[in-house]
Formats: C-alpha cells, sequence, structure tokens
C-alpha cells in the first residue's frame, strides 16, 4: 500500500448519502485524482491518504484512497505532546 501526503485541492464529486468522494489532492509538485470514501473532508485540510494507483477506463489514473487521516490533527498532537513538562512563563 502506497501514502501519500498532500492539500485538498477542490472537491469534484462528493455522495452525500455514503461519502464516496472524488478530489484533487496537491502533493509536492503533482496534482493526484483521489478516489474513496472520506468520512469527512474539506478543501483546504491537509491529509495522508494510504491506497493504490488504478487506472480508470474513462477518467485514467487515480489513486484509490483505503483510508486517511488529517495531518494537522497529528502535528498539532505531536506539538502538544513535546510541550507537556515544558516550562510555561506565564504559570511561574
Amino acid at each position: 500500500m502506497e501514502k501519500l501526503a498532500g492539500y485538498v485541492e477542490h472537491i469534484i464529486y462528493r455522495n452525500a448519502e455514503n461519502g464516496y468522494t472524488v478530489l484533487n489532492l496537491v502533493s509536492g509538485e503533482e496534482e493526484i485524482t483521489c478516489v474513496g470514501i472520506f468520512s469527512a473532508v474539506a478543501e483546504g485540510e491537509n491529509i495522508e491518504a494510504s491506497g493504490e494507483y488504478t487506472e480508470h477506463p474513462t477518467y485514467g489514473r487515480q489513486f484509490k484512497v483505503e483510508s486517511f487521516e488529517d495531518i494537522v490533527d497529528k502535528v498539532l498532537l505531536i506539538t502538544l505532546f513535546n510541550q507537556v513538562g515544558q516550562v510555561n512563563p506565564f504559570f511561574n
């Protein structure tokens, strides 16, 4: 399984009933069409997606997402974890 990280530039299609989504993910210099079930995702979010590249007969190369996570949440948790135990000048 491959991993991609980037930001959601544009949501092309979203089925509100089942969460099936087609979106453009910008990863580095590349814009990648991703397809799959996204419980909640919005344009401008940074995500890390796991899945496989496929070739759609009409739409071409796509990244079929099996799972994803919001990178901002991961960065926030790491930042908070790293601050635990540090001296805070406001409480001294």
